[in-house]
């Protein structure tokens, strides 16, 4: 009964104070992690409590967004410990809650090993994290980036509507859509449509207020899709449920060398003396004459004949 929700619904608290949702959940990796919540409500609902197994880690305080079809986003840090089976609820706890939309939960700082007792096992590679840059229905103009869990890579419309994957100390781009496509695209921001599609739009005008579609993923069909960037840099349209690629752009992460091959020692050969050759004695040929017989000839080029290239 509100619009610009994602997916097929939201939860309604049932307007009773200490009403709550839960729901159980999985945490792979003891650490600082980030809970985003995207809800909406037309007068002040909150503080939402967020607990988790019945112990309080934070509070979603700014929960008055103007309308019921205003949806925003806030996010906490909580310090999470790995476990299967954890009960994850938002209560009610003061007056009556908004409706919320989404919860996603991001792991941003793993716990560190204790470095009096370093593990015996080969360091492991750094988890890939993705990150949503954008979801159904959000936006970036011009000059708005988006930074990767690692903090090394971001991506955004720059000032001249190109959609790139830059570094975030220099701002050395790495990947460009327009080098891409092959084509200048003069974009003036890039949508998440409520179907899948991840939509760049140029300018704005009369006859197209929103802008005109200058390129798309083509990936609609696709409802429950997100605009992601990863610790690497590489950036994709997923399905937020499985995470499977549907898009797939920025730099590939760099292939390993190749071994310097290694030449072969040369195997030693016996030194042998030469066999004596006996010369032959030589052979008397004419010196002028018509040719033997048996040595037959044709004709390959008259006055003023050529040949050219395929030519025999």
């Amino acid at each position: 009964n509100h619009d610009g929700y994602d997916g097929s619904g939201f939860i309604d608290f049932d307007g009773n104070v200490g009403s709550y949702a839960s729901w159980m959940m999985d945490v792979p990796v003891s650490g600082l992690y980030e809970i985003t919540a995207r809800y909406a409500s037309s007068n002040d609902r909150g503080p939402m409590h967020v607990l988790v197994d019945g112990t309080r880690i934070g509070d979603f305080a700014k929960l008055a967004t103007g309308a019921w079809t205003n949806w925003q986003v806030e996010t906490i840090t909580a310090n999470l410990s790995a476990g299967n089976n954890q009960e994850f609820k938002l209560v009610a706890a003061e007056i009556r809650g908004p409706n919320v939309d989404r919860i996603a939960i991001t792991l941003i700082n793993p716990d560190q090993p204790n470095e009096t007792n370093p593990p015996t096992e080969s360091p492991q590679e750094e988890p890939n994290f993705k990150k949503i840059v954008l979801g159904p229905n959000e936006s970036l103009v011009r000059n708005q980036f988006v930074s990767s869990h690692s903090g090394k890579y971001e991506v955004g419309l720059d000032q001249w509507g190109d959609l790139v994957v830059r570094t975030t100390d220099f701002a050395t781009v790495l990947w460009s859509l327009e080098n891409t496509v092959n084509k200048n695209l003069d974009g003036s921001r890039i949508f998440m449509q409520n179907d899948g599609n991840l939509v760049l739009r140029d300018v704005p005008s009369d006859s197209y207020p929103n802008g005109r579609a200058i390129w798309d993923s083509k990936t609609y069909g696709n409802p429950d899709s997100y605009f992601v960037i990863d610790n690497y840099g590489a950036i994709a349209v997923i399905l937020l449920q499985s995470s499977q690629e549907l898009w797939r752009g920025g730099p590939e992460p760099e292939s390993p060398p190749l071994p310097t091959p290694v030449a072969p020692s040369p195997t030693p050969r016996p030194t042998t003396r030469p066999t004596p050759v006996p010369t032959l004695p030589p052979v008397d040929r004419p010196t002028s004459g018509p040719l033997p017989r048996s040595m037959p000839s044709r004709v390959v080029l008259r006055a003023n004949d050529k040949l050219v290239r395929g030519s025999y």
